[in-house]
Formats: C-alpha cells, structure tokens, sequence
C-alpha cells in the first residue's frame, strides 16, 4: 500500500471544511493531524499507522530536507526501513517503537519538570475602571463622532432586547439584539459632553453593528484594541503580545458589562449556549479561484503593495501553501522573522486583508539556513 503525501495534505485540508468528523475512508485518518511542518505531520502519520494497525506502507511524494531525514533516520529498523529525500518505507516494529516512543516521552517529561520560572499562588486582578492607554487615546483622535445619539429611543421594537454600559459623566453605550437572528441592532452612545472615551466609543458601536451577540461579547474588545492600533501613527512602549487585558481598565470595563448582558440574554430567552463558529469564511470571488489563481493574487500584492514598502524582497517572504482559502503560510527569512519593533508582520496582514479579502490571515514559518558551509563554520556551542 502506498501513501501519497501531497495528495494526503491537500485531502485532510479539504475535509476539515467539507465533514465533521471522519477525514477519510481509511482507519488512520482518524489517527492524524497534520502538523505545519512536513517532519512532524510524517512523525504523526507514522503515530497514527501504528494505531491502526498498519505496520508496512510506503509514503511518496514527498520532499524532505536533509534536516528532515536526519531526523527522521531516528526511526530506522523501529518504524522506517529506508529513507530518501522522496520517499519512506514504513516498517514499524510494534515492540521496538512503543519502547522508542516510551524512552523520548521520560525524556521530555524530566524537561517539562524542570522549573523554569517562580510559582505564583494568585494572579493580579484586572484593572476594570475607565483609564485607557494614552497610545489608543491618541490613536483615536482622527475618528469622526457619528453614532452619538441625545436620549434613549422612546420607541422600543418588541422583537429586541436592549442594553446599555454606564460610564462616567452620564455617558452611555446602548444597544439591542435581534431575539430572533441574536444580532446586534443597533448601537449608539449617549454623551451629554465629549469625554476622553468619546471616540473609542463611537469606534465600538461601528465595529458591535449587526455582528452577533456571542461573538461581541467574546471577542469585541479584541477587535477594538486592534482597530485603534490599526489607527494609530505611533509605536507602543508596552512590549509583549498586545491584549485589551494589558491595554488599560477601559476595555475589561466593556468586556465585563457585555459578557453580563449576553449572559442575561441568554437566560431570559432560554437560548443554549452554543459552541461560537462565528468566523469569516471568505468572498466568494475569492473562494472560487484556483490555488494557482490565488498565489498569483498574493504575488501581485506583495510585489505591488508590501515589497517596497517594508524594504523587503521575494526572498524574505515566500509563500509556502494556502490553507483552507484563508489561510496563507509564508516562509520567512530571519531578517523579518525577528524585526518585531516595526510590527511589519501585524501590518503586512493589514494589507493581505485589505487587498486580497477580509478573512485573510498570516502565518509564518522561519526558513531554515540550508548553506551547507555557512552552518559548517558557524560557532558551535561548546
């Protein structure tokens, strides 16, 4: 029996939008995920041969690194009878690969134990008030106040349920939910005077408008923390993972209260909690094209759009494979891979988004430094 691995790939990746569960008629699909790299997708295909029960196979198409096989000769005469850049010989020995298997997992287990950090008994509460950043206090002064509203509707629609977020100086963030569709309506502000917090409120009700609710009250101030760095003309002193929890009160505030209303929601309507498969899918114009169709579109953006503005060329972002019409896997080069001052990743997904379609996300993958003599005579640790 013979396995053909790109074929395989590009099979698993068509399930996982296609079925539920069950990605193949054959038993060790059932076993198998693929991972983002070829040598641990064959190290877990080899796991998952092994689980059901199929000992000898041959695995083709394939395009391994000499990394890889390195790696990989690990498994000989325990899993692996032969190797080469194209193809593997499976031959597992059950025995010999559950001791194999046991040795690495007592050695990863002793690492795992290791402590590498001091124990903490408690974690700090978050800061739910009204203070914000002064990064996203400036990032918001360019937005124009549309959603402000002077009084509450007089007018109530029986089909909506309507909250509000209380704020300081009389100020208000109102909002209703559809019952029947669980989307969000409408939202407005009500500010007798224009606080510090106006605008980012006013950002909020657009970026809330006709979503829905369980996705808002999960996810929204996620959206309105990268929206106001997405307007934002300056870089931001706090290092780290950019989160609304790191980001100032103001944004646990919001999503304290929504969590709540949701929450309320949910119980006076007697609606089920759902598992959230709320996620843009993709355009359809874009969902049709072709995978060749669709890496000449990413080719024309990055040459047109991102080359010469990030001062980068074709040889520090390579694309390796489209995921699931979405999801686009870049081998990177060192030079960008570690350049996060700049945020250059962050704002090169910006542009894929903008210009190719809203669903689009980046991942990335360091390329590995294959010059034989450059890794020759590079210093060795001792």
């Amino acid at each position: 029996m013979q396995i053909d691995y790109k074929k395989l790939i590009k099979k698993y990746e068509t399930n996982l939008v296609d079925k539920l569960r069950g990605f193949g008629e054959e038993d060790f699909l059932n076993f198998w995920v693929p991972a983002s790299d070829d040598l641990n997708s064959i190290i877990n295909l080899i796991d998952a041969l092994y689980e059901s029960k199929f000992y000898k196979i041959q695995i083709i198409n394939l395009d391994l690194s000499d990394p890889d096989i390195k790696e990989l000769k690990k498994f000989t005469n325990i899993a692996i009878k032969t190797i080469t850049k194209d193809s593997i010989d499976i031959n597992i020995i059950p025995k010999k690969y559950v001791e194999f298997k046991e040795k690495n997992r007592k050695i990863s287990n002793s690492l795992h134990n290791k402590k590498f950090f001091e124990e903490i008994d408690t974690l700090e509460d978050l800061d739910i008030n009204e203070n914000i950043d002064e990064f996203y206090l400036n990032a918001s002064s360019g937005i124009k106040i549309k959603n402000k509203i002077l009084e509450y509707p007089s007018i109530k629609n029986s089909k909506y349920n309507y909250f509000e977020i209380n704020f300081s100086n009389n100020q208000k963030l109102v909002y209703a939910i559809d019952i029947a569709t669980q989307k969000i309506k409408f939202a407005n502000h009500i500010s007798l005077e224009n606080t510090r917090i106006t605008k980012i409120l006013d950002l909020f009700c657009d970026l809330i408008l006709e979503k829905d609710f369980q996705e808002m009250s999960e996810h929204s101030c996620i959206y309105l923390e990268h929206e106001l760095r997405l307007l934002s003309k300056e870089k931001r002193s706090l290092k780290g993972i950019y989160l609304p929890t790191n980001s100032g009160g103001l944004f646990n505030y919001i999503n304290k209260n929504i969590r709540e209303n949701f929450k309320i929601f949910t119980e006076k309507n007697n609606i089920n909690l759902k598992i959230n498969k709320e996620y843009y899918s993709g355009e359809k114009e874009w969902n049709e094209k072709s995978e060749d169709q669709k890496k000449i579109v990413v080719k024309e953006v990055l040459e047109k759009y991102i080359f010469r503005q990030f001062n980068i060329n074709d040889e520090d972002i390579k694309l390796n494979r489209i995921i699931q019409n979405n999801r686009l896997e870049f081998i990177l080069s060192s030079n960008l891979k570690k350049d996060y001052q700049d945020n250059k990743l962050f704002k090169i997904e910006e542009i894929l988004k903008n210009k190719i379609d809203k669903s689009i996300e980046l991942f990335s993958m360091e390329e590995i430094d294959s010059n034989k003599l450059r890794l020759s005579n590079a210093p060795k640790s001792i």
